[in-house]
């Protein structure tokens, strides 16, 4: 003879058991994908920094005695031609707004759904937590299933904040 407690429980377990799979599944998806777009952007960035070392190269071959001046010298003193410099000062601009540009998209696209999974996860401590923290203190028997649900819902939320705040997003 079931309780109403009981069914619900019941009812409630045998609900949530064909949706567990797809939900686990896009969590994974989307963390997989965020982590993608983390690491294009890093290889983005280690792009632009070899343009920049390499525009670098050719401004110190062109003008080597930019290099042997003192730093109290003016620019008239370094006698570089202003319109060279304001154009390699350009062209740096130019490298580095580009990977920036890519990054501030990214973010502004994906900061709903990163935020989302963030909360989703955080909910998942809280819940796991605050359940374990009745285990053997209510009147109602803690069933064993439902120790190994909340187990894992600990696990997997603080793993996932911890990927989370690794990634930086």
């Amino acid at each position: 003879v079931y309780s109403f407690d009981s069914f619900w429980s019941l009812s409630g377990g045998v609900t949530m058991w064909p949706v567990i799979l797809p939900i686990v599944s896009s969590m994974f998806a989307s963390y997989s994908l965020l982590w993608f777009f983390c690491c294009l952007h890093f290889f983005d960035v280690g792009s632009s920094e070899q343009s920049i070392v390499d525009s670098l190269g050719r401004a110190c071959s062109d003008n080597s005695e930019v290099l042997t001046l003192p730093s109290i010298h003016s620019l008239d003193d370094l006698r570089l031609n202003k319109a060279d410099f304001e154009h390699f000062l350009i062209e740096l601009q130019g490298i580095a707004e580009g990977p920036q540009k890519r990054l501030n998209y990214s973010c502004k696209v994906w900061s709903g759904m990163a935020l989302h999974l963030l909360i989703f996860s955080w909910m998942e401590i809280i819940v796991g937590t605050g359940n374990l923290r009745t285990f053997g203190t209510s009147e109602t028997a803690y069933e064993i299933h439902w120790l190994f649900q909340d187990w894992f819902h600990l696990l997997g939320g603080a793993t996932l904040v911890l990927i989370m705040l690794s990634m930086g997003a």
